[in-house]
């Protein structure tokens, strides 16, 4: 079977006399096989690797859901130690989150990290996400 995976989606914008709009053509693609590794993960305000099992394989497809009222999410890779505090594990975000938002992208890798960004006394965020092999 072919193109068991579609995904629209549509970007409008309307401020003042600035308008635009991008509603590309749905995608389709194949998926190649049932692996998938997700679900609800409670993110604190340090990195964390998300829960994958070995099965999901790298260029699938992502999905992410800040499930937060208050508190965004940034979702990247963690790439290098800090100097300050030694040892700590920074995180290179590749996109934000804020609270209620998702999205939808080819996860280049398995090695998927979240962090909260906290203010205050708020210092966790749920992210709800799913990854399908290609």
């Amino acid at each position: 079977m072919a193109n068991e995976i579609s995904i629209t989606h549509r970007l409008q914008i309307a401020k003042g006399a600035f308008q635009f709009y991008f509603a590309p053509s749905t995608l389709q693609a194949d998926l190649a096989s049932e692996a998938s590794a997700g679900g609800n993960q409670v993110i604190g305000s340090t990195p964390e690797a998300l829960d994958l099992n070995t099965d999901v394989s790298a260029n699938g497809i992502a999905y992410f859901q800040n499930l937060s009222t208050a508190i965004p999410i940034e979702i990247g890779v963690t790439g290098y130690t800090s100097q300050a505090p030694p040892g700590m594990t920074q995180l290179i975000s590749l996109f934000r989150l804020n609270a209620g938002e998702s999205c939808i992208a080819r996860a280049a890798t398995t090695n998927i990290y979240a962090q909260a960004i906290t203010s205050g006394t708020n210092t966790q965020a749920f992210v709800s996400f799913q990854i399908f092999s290609p």
